[in-house]
């Protein structure tokens, strides 16, 4: 069987061999490639076989210069941030139950409950539906309520605190205080937390 020769590493393969397996180079080349300066052997070389591995190398050299500009886990960050606003709309929402039952309560007895045990026979065990909300609710001096959660959607535990202030009219302002951030919060539920309900007396 003939044979022929690598015209860069002198490797011998049979005639029908197209490329070098050591050095990537088309076999068929005439021997007038002997003395091509080293870079342009290694510029043929490479048109041969390294083509694909440039353009990979291109790819990766673009990833590594985006992921070096953009923030550092600004994807995840987002994204626990979207857990942490849904989180929070749900425990508003269902707040809302206790905001009038200490409505109720001040408009009976003319002062703010101090405690959960005032409010027991109108509250009474959490339903399941707020313990998937909410892991524990305390009423504090003055009719505040505090809701604890504990990592919604495997995020970060956070507390909600309401703090209630009757007005002349018969009806109440509500402070809403949280241990989120801004952007945890969402603008949907700030506004919902600036905004004042009201229940007449």
């Amino acid at each position: 069987m003939k044979q022929i020769s690598c015209h860069y590493c002198n490797a011998v393969y049979a005639e029908y061999q197209t490329n070098c397996d050591q050095c990537g180079a088309n076999l068929h080349i005439p021997d007038s490639s002997e003395g091509k300066s080293k870079i342009r052997i290694w510029l043929e070389s490479l048109s041969n076989r390294g083509f694909i591995t440039l353009s990979l190398f291109v790819v990766l050299v673009i990833f590594l210069l985006y992921f070096t500009l953009v923030p550092k886990n600004s994807f995840i960050s987002q994204y626990q941030n979207y857990l942490l606003q849904k989180s929070l709309g749900n425990v508003l929402s269902v707040a809302s139950r206790y905001k009038l039952i200490v409505s109720d309560y001040y408009a009976t007895m003319g002062k703010f409950p101090d405690s959960l045990a005032m409010l027991e026979e109108d509250t009474g065990k959490l339903g399941t539906e707020d313990e998937e909300v909410f892991k524990k609710l305390t009423i504090l001096k003055g009719g505040k309520i505090r809701l604890d959660v504990e990592k919604p959607y495997e995020t970060s535990s956070y507390k909600v605190t309401l703090t209630p202030e009757a007005k002349e009219n018969g009806s109440f302002y509500w402070k809403c205080q949280t241990s989120l951030s801004l952007e945890q919060i969402g603008k949907k539920n700030l506004e919902q937390c600036l905004s004042t309900a009201t229940r007449k007396g």
